[in-house]
């Protein structure tokens, strides 16, 4: 079971004017309508919605489900949005959930049995999968902090079309965490200032637990790493894998029965059954 219309690629005029007309044909108020951020959002979260759902693509991202959900049909408790966390504080609303840990990807990962799966499908290094779930977002821990400490002063950096891979020392299997500083500093044309400098080592200093890892690391980041180390392990006769496709793998190896364990669920079964709205379908 799944809901019974997914909309893609629409515009926020579109998106507008399909809702308000939904809305005056459900003349008794049974259709739930859903913002997800993006396209792998619509595809992960199709199977766990009732059929009374209409889902929605963002025209732009976290940004438009905030202003489709709060601004244009904030009095409508059945319009409701899902999107990452991020490394924001405090909540949207309620009509906003939001994934367990940084975003949908993290949320996956931290499922044990599922990123063991996908490990048993593309990895063929030593490690096991939980010794190498920590190794990436060891690895990654310097990035992350700068993309919280980005995102919380308002740097504004440029992070898009950063090259993880370009960066790892394939004989170590670790990342040269001066070619990453070096790239972006060249991208956002001298950013490390003193204060910034002081900042990131201060932060890069602090030691953290596994949960607050899951936290401040981007998904993207983690499946970019994971698919280096899945390349620089592979047998020469296996075809390489790219890491949008592994992460379709890790959306597609979450089932219901893993949905219902997230904070997500618990959020949203909370709210359909304060409001009798008919949401999820497990």
């Amino acid at each position: 079971m799944g809901c019974n219309s997914i909309k893609n690629n629409l515009s926020k005029d579109d998106i507008i004017s399909d809702i308000k007309l939904c809305l005056g044909a459900d003349i008794y108020r049974e259709n739930v309508f859903v913002l997800a951020e993006g396209a792998g959002d619509v595809s992960f979260l199709r199977k766990f919605l009732s059929e009374n759902v209409l889902l929605y693509e963002s025209y732009d991202g976290k940004i438009g489900v905030e202003v489709i959900v709060n601004e244009v049909f904030g009095e409508y408790i059945n319009v409701i949005g899902i999107r990452d966390k991020d490394y924001e504080i405090g909540n949207s609303g309620e009509k906003i959930f939001k994934y367990d840990y940084c975003c949908l990807e993290m949320m996956i990962i931290s499922n044990d049995d599922v990123f063991e799966s996908v490990c048993s499908e593309y990895y063929n290094g030593k490690e096991n999968h939980i010794v190498l779930r920590m190794h990436i977002l060891k690895e990654l821990r310097l990035l992350s902090v700068l993309r919280m400490l980005s995102s919380g002063n308002g740097w504004n950096l440029i992070f898009r079309g950063l090259s993880i891979s370009k960066a790892l020392n394939k004989d170590k299997e670790k990342l040269n965490y001066g070619d990453l500083l070096y790239e972006l500093n060249n991208r956002n044309r001298g950013f490390l200032s003193r204060y910034a400098t002081e900042l990131i080592g201060h932060n890069w200093a602090k030691e953290f637990r596994y949960e607050e890892l899951l936290d401040v690391t981007q998904g993207h980041d983690f499946s970019m790493l994971f698919t280096a180390l899945c390349e620089i392990n592979k047998e020469a006769s296996i075809k390489s894998v790219k890491y949008d496709v592994i992460e379709g793998s890790l959306r597609c190896g979450f089932r219901k029965e893993d949905f219902s364990k997230t904070g997500l669920y618990k959020h949203i079964l909370d709210y359909g059954g304060r409001y009798n709205l008919n949401i999820l379908c497990c």
